[in-house]
């Protein structure tokens, strides 16, 4: 399973904060919000989506690959909000679900929010 967490247009709610980072990289409590995705689901393989501003000073302080679209292509990808606060309980995956992603020519994922459609498995 791969696990991608983006930055969607609504980190601007977030300023100053996120002027040199993405949301994900902020803390609530001792952990950095992608460290809470992470221990949600500590096998699984992660990717970052930020804006291109960002990217290039902030890539080589994750753990894994950023903008890095190849990522996308798996079956089993769960595609999480950077701004989204895990509580530590995991999201139950059970199924195909399809999101439609909209791009821009700054970020890679960003809004209108996706929508979701739920098919059979």
């Amino acid at each position: 399973m791969r696990v991608c967490t983006y930055v969607d247009a609504a980190h601007e709610n977030l300023y100053p904060l996120v002027l040199i980072r993405p949301a994900y990289e902020l803390r609530c409590g001792i952990q950095k919000l992608w460290e809470k995705v992470h221990r949600a689901y500590p096998d699984a393989e992660m990717c970052f989506f930020m804006r291109e501003s960002t990217a290039g000073a902030r890539a080589q302080k994750l753990p894994a690959p950023v903008n890095d679209t190849a990522g996308l292509t798996s079956d089993d990808t769960l595609l999480t909000n950077g701004r989204t606060l895990w509580s530590g309980a995991d999201v139950p995956v059970a199924g195909r679900k399809e999101v439609d992603l909209f791009t821009t020519h700054t970020d890679l994922l960003s809004a209108p929010p996706p929508r979701y459609s739920q098919t059979p498995p």
